[in-house]
């Protein structure tokens, strides 16, 4: 969950609910019922990044950058966050790569990612290919 206000904690009681009998749970601004109120351009970067991951990494997923998630770590037996080599932003891309290799359901919830109410975005700009090398290690050396 992001800590300036960008999600709702409203929606913290969704994600436990769900978790009671799902591995994992993320908030998706992409899927019916969700949006965003970013401005124009960081919305293009955000839908198109997110649409190029799902292409790519061939996972039923529609949101690969929200820190706005859950696990059930009773559930997810096989999965250890000390496998996810990642860093940096590219963590949350890896980690639902990991939840849908190991077999487990990806369960996604809609949410309103609002603009934040505090603070300045501190994504460096080299992340962007940062998270394509990732990607292209994610798809060709896992």
């Amino acid at each position: 969950m992001d800590a300036d206000l960008s999600h709702n904690p409203k929606e913290i009681p969704v994600i436990l609910k769900l978790l009671d009998k799902n591995s994992f749970v993320i908030g998706s601004r992409y899927i019916t019922g969700g949006s965003c109120e970013m401005n124009l351009h960081r919305w293009i970067m955000s839908y198109l990044g997110n649409k190029f991951i799902k292409l790519i990494l061939n996972i039923n997923c529609n949101e690969f950058t929200s820190s706005y998630r859950g696990f059930n770590i009773n559930l997810l037996k096989k999965f250890h966050l000390k496998k996810v080599k990642s860093k940096g932003y590219s963590f949350f891309m890896e980690t639902i790569f990991l939840v849908n290799k190991l077999g487990y359901k990806i369960v996604q919830i809609p949410i309103i990612f609002e603009n934040r109410k505090h603070g300045i975005s501190k994504i460096p700009r080299n992340e962007i290919f940062r998270t394509l090398k990732n990607l292209f290690l994610l798809k060709f050396f896992n």
